[in-house]
C-alpha cells in the first residue's frame, strides 16, 4: 500500500498514521517532498520561508517521529529523496 501525504498539514500526518496503523506493518518510508522559493532576500516573504521550512524540516520530522514505531517493528527504512535543484543555484 501506498500513501500520499500532505506533509505541512498536522491533520494529514495524523491520517496517515491512523492509515498505516490499521494493517499495523510499515517497512519503508520514502520522504520524496521539497520546496523552493527562490529569488532575492529582500523579495522573500516570512510565509514562503514558513512553508519550506514546514515542507523540508518540520513535516519529514514529524512524519519519522509518528513512524518510527512501526518501522522498529519491522526494522523498516527511512530514505529521503532530494532535488539537484542546489546543483544550479546560484
Amino acid at each position: 500500500m501506498g500513501l500520499q501525504i500532505d506533509i505541512t498539514s498536522e491533520s494529514g500526518l495524523k491520517q496517515s498514521v491512523d492509515q498505516v496503523a490499521k494493517p499495523g506493518r510499515l517497512d519503508i518510508l520514502i520522504h520524496c517532498a521539497g520546496l523552493i522559493h527562490q529569488g532575492l532576500m529582500q523579495d522573500a516573504k516570512v510565509q514562503d520561508l514558513d512553508l519550506q521550512y514546514t515542507t523540508n524540516v518540520r513535516g519529514p520530522g514529524s512524519l519519522n517521529k509518528c513512524m518510527q514505531p512501526m518501522l522498529e517493528v519491522s526494522y523498516g527504512q527511512i530514505v529521503f529523496v532530494n532535488s539537484s535543484a542546489d546543483l544550479t543555484a546560484k
